[in-house]
């Protein structure tokens, strides 16, 4: 515990944990105005035409905005492990704590930062949009779907994006807790922060190709078609993201435990 609450405060204390927070701000603000638009004043008059909301959705559609948010939601602690390792410290740091302490904090914090940096940067561009655009303009679209339903209402389309930040914020988490387990086979700083990108890429691909295998692009943008209850949906994408999150810590238990065994000889 006193492992896991000393990352925790190097991760609060640390200027690169707020650059990662102001990237994913300034991520999001590109995929709202700028990603699909020719100017800004085009990519405004679209905002207040169609609202927030409705841009939001076309964003999160946008490849390239969620791969370079999960790049900058790894900087601030994917590389940890690396960093230790090169440096020398991750024998020490064992020693004072334990093998087990060392391993379940560094997936615990990777996670939560990365979720952390995702869901309150994407906030708080949404909410400062806010501030200057209608956040949900009437559609003559009918959506269907156990969450985009919530789209067709003014009152429920704030729970719709909401959620959807959780969600997405929640899958980046498992990305980056891929990147820390790569980077404990291949013990190298930018094979981290690229990690995560590549492991979406290719599991992303895998998964839509694969029958028997969840769709994991669809499950981070909350489409499924499991049920039309929204309670259950939900609970069936965070369990198969849960599921993944710890497939990829158990890797990086046995890779980091590996390193650590050599290290300690």
């Amino acid at each position: 515990m006193k492992l896991f609450c000393t990352y925790i405060k190097k991760v609060l204390i640390s200027p690169t944990t707020y650059i990662s927070l102001a990237l994913v701000f300034a991520i999001t603000l590109w995929g709202m105005i700028g990603a699909s638009f020719s100017s800004i004043s085009a990519a405004c008059e679209s905002l207040k035409a169609n609202g927030i909301v409705s841009c939001y959705n076309f964003m999160m559609d946008i490849g390239s905005f969620r791969r370079m948010t999960m790049f900058a939601a790894a900087l601030p602690f994917t590389s940890q492990f690396c960093t230790e390792l090169k440096s020398n410290s991750t024998v020490l740091i064992v020693v004072r704590s334990s093998r087990r302490n060392y391993i379940v904090s560094h997936v615990i914090v990777c996670f939560l930062t990365a979720f952390a940096t995702v869901f309150i940067g994407m906030l708080l561009c949404i909410g400062a949009l806010d501030l200057f655009f209608p956040f949900f303009v009437e559609s003559f679209n009918e959506y269907d779907g156990a969450f985009f339903s919530l789209m067709n209402s003014s009152d429920t389309a704030p729970a719709l994006v909401l959620w959807s930040v959780f969600d997405f914020s929640f899958s980046t988490g498992m990305w980056a807790v891929s990147g820390l387990a790569l980077s404990a086979v291949f013990p190298d700083i930018f094979v981290a922060f690229c990690a995560p990108v590549i492991m979406n890429y290719l599991l992303e691909f895998v998964s839509f190709e694969v029958d028997f295998f969840p769709d994991l692009l669809a499950l981070s943008l909350t489409h499924t078609d499991i049920s039309d209850n929204r309670a259950i949906c939900a609970v069936y994408i965070i369990s198969v993201l849960t599921l993944l999150t710890v497939v990829f810590a158990f890797i990086f238990s046995k890779a980091a435990g590996r390193r650590i065994r050599n290290e300690m000889r």
